[in-house]
This record gives structure tokens, sequence and C-alpha cells, in this order.
């Protein structure tokens, strides 16, 4: 059998979890058939398992092959012959790392990247973006700044020099992000940059209201630009205290934007808004929305984000009991997925991110 533990932990879990779909059991139904076979494995750890972010005993192995009507030599032969297939070249990385996108398991899709640079560094400069896009879903800031920088060679590319510059500033390096943005040319994701670095630095909100108090009416812009700019000019609003401005105008961005994870970031900057105003039951309403997108889109960075701005909001409202339970919600994922702690994450990063660099993944859906 060949391949990395990475590789063959995310085969194991594959396999058990087609197994699984074939017999048309739920993760409830192979816990208990599980437990009747006297080796129990609960549908927590199976789930981590099936997502390649867990590691499973032999004794477990057999008991779920057994559950789900296989010998266990069967199951064991299915995942070498994955592997074997992969080893030869008819798995490229591409079509992996689709999969674990295509699963929300943003980890499982860095693992892969990661093991591929540890193979033959570096990688082409699309996966370098694809790293570093996965990179900052997961929280690691630094990692993400050094992809996107890896994928300026040999060739300039704008988008990159600006997600390097917004990781860079994430992972606390204000001076490489001063230096990146000094060399982008004039145009959205420079003057979005520039309005980011104002707010993250703590300057005036009034100059990020003055650069880009027009642009939620220049309908030359993508929609996204214009999702953006008013997120930040809502920030900057917020800051001077004229928040029923910053509610409107987010409410107004919010009907015109499909994307997903740009609609989770207004929800997220509503809550926060309604959380100032001592309105905390609007805000949490506002952050379910946020969290369902967070976990939908497989961006734990901004679930850790929704949590802690959850915790706040219950914290107002005197409910100690859930203010703690977010509390812990947002320190285990930061300890699972080893996150980045002081990255400003009352900024819409993750949108910018995404409108900056689409992974390569999922541009190419047709091609996986």
């Amino acid at each position: 059998m060949q391949g990395n533990p990475v590789e063959i932990r995310g085969e194991i879990g594959r396999v058990l979890r087609e197994l699984r779909q074939r017999e048309q059991l739920s993760l409830d139904d192979v816990e208990q058939l599980t437990r009747v076979r006297g080796v129990r494995v609960t549908r927590s750890h199976l789930s981590r398992v099936e997502t390649g972010q867990a590691d499973i005993a032999l004794s477990r192995f057999l008991s779920l092959a057994s559950a789900l009507g296989r010998a266990p030599s069967d199951a064991a032969e299915q995942v070498a012959s994955a592997l074997d297939d992969e080893s030869a070249g008819r798995e490229p990385l591409e079509r992996a790392v689709l999969r674990a996108y295509r699963r929300g398991d943003a980890a499982q899709a860095l693992s892969c990247l990661q093991a591929a640079r540890h193979r033959s560094a570096p990688l082409p400069p699309r996966q370098e973006c694809q790293l570093g896009e996965l990179a900052a879903r997961v929280g690691h800031w630094e990692e993400a700044a050094g992809a996107f920088l890896g994928a300026l060679t040999p060739a300039r590319d704008d988008a990159a020099i600006a997600s390097a510059a917004a990781c860079a500033l994430a992972a606390q390096r204000r001076g490489l992000a001063l230096a990146l943005v000094a060399g982008l040319e004039d145009g959205p994701p420079r003057s979005l940059l520039v309005a980011l670095l104002e707010l993250a630095g703590g300057g005036e909100p009034e100059r990020v209201q003055r650069e880009l108090s027009n642009w939620a009416n220049r309908r030359e812009l993508a929609a996204g630009w214009r999702t953006l700019a008013a997120l930040l000019s809502a920030e900057a609003y917020r800051r001077t205290r004229q928040r029923r401005t910053a509610i409107t105008l987010l409410e107004r961005a919010l009907s015109e934007t499909s994307a997903p994870l740009l609609r989770a970031e207004l929800e997220r900057m509503l809550a926060r808004l309604f959380g100032d105003l001592r309105r905390p039951a609007h805000g949490l309403k506002h952050l379910a929305r946020a969290r369902a997108a967070a976990r939908q889109l497989g961006v734990p960075d901004l679930l850790i984000a929704v949590h802690l701005e959850s915790k706040r909001l219950h914290e107002q409202n005197g409910d100690d009991a859930a203010a703690g339970s977010a509390g812990r919600a947002a320190r285990a994922l930061r300890l699972r997925y080893g996150a980045d702690k002081g990255a400003p994450r009352h900024l819409p990063l993750h949108g910018l991110i995404a409108a900056l660099a689409v992974p390569a993944a999922q541009k190419g859906t047709a091609a996986g």
C-alpha cells in the first residue's frame, strides 16, 4: 500500500463513507450496528474518520467493515486499490482536492496540496493560489501569505499580490502588507486593501468613508467589489457611531448579493452592529445564518469568528451558559485547525480573499 499517512487516512475515510452510503445507512445506523458487534464506533468519530480528520484503530475498522456488510479483507483491498490508482497517476491531485472541496473539507484539501508540495516543491502557480486560499480558510494566515507569494513566480499576478497582502495583514505582518499594496496598480483591489489596512491599523475611519463612499453606486464594478466596499464602509461607519447608516448599507448589499461567502460576512457584520445597539436577539438571528453558511462552505476560520461574536452577544443577553459554550466552540476549532490567534477577524478577510483568488478547484469543476 503506497501513500503518505494523510493520503491513507483520507482514502480509508472515503471508502468507509462510500460503503455506508451504498448500503443507505446513516451515521446513527452504523453506530448502532457496531455496538451490536461489540466494538462501538460513535457517530462523531465515524464522521471525523470519513472526512479524513481522524485515524481509526484496526478493531474499529474490522467492526465497521462487518457492519457495512463487507469482509475486512475486501474493505482493506479497496483502500489499497484507491491508493495504488493515485500513485499511478489515475487519481490526479486536482481531483483529490476537488473532492475535498465538495465535502466542504478545507483541511483535507489543504493536506493534499501540502503533501504534493512536500513531494515536489514548488507547486504550479495555480495550485499555490489554491493552497493559499485553503490555508486562509483554516486560519493559517502566515502560510497563506507565503503560498500566494509563491504563485508570483515566474509571472506577476496582481490578484496573488493583493491576496498575499491581505493574508500578511491577518498574520500581523503589516510592513509586508504595506509593501505589497504599494506595488499594486490602481483599481478595486488596491482601494479595498488600503481601506482594510486603515481599519486594521486603527487609522481614521473617515478616510475609509471618503474613499469608498461612492462605490455602491458604481454599477460598472463587479457586484463582489461593491459588496466588499459596503462591508468596509459599514465598519468605518460603525467606528464613527453611525450605526443606522451602516445597517442600511449592509441590508441593501445583502439584498443584491448572491455569493454565499459574502452573504455570510454581511450577516456577521449586521450581527456586530445590532450588538452595538444592544439588540442581541436580532444579532443572534443574523449569526445563525452566518454560522450555517460558514459550515456549509467549509471555512473554519470564519466559523471561529462567528462563535466569538456569538459569545459577545450571549454575554449581552445575560446568557452565561450560551456564552461559555460559544467560547469553548471557538477555542476547540482554533486548536483543531491550528488557527492563528491574532487575526483581525472582525474584518471581512475571507470575502476579500474569495474575491481576489477564486479557488482553481471551484473554477475547474467540469475538468474534475
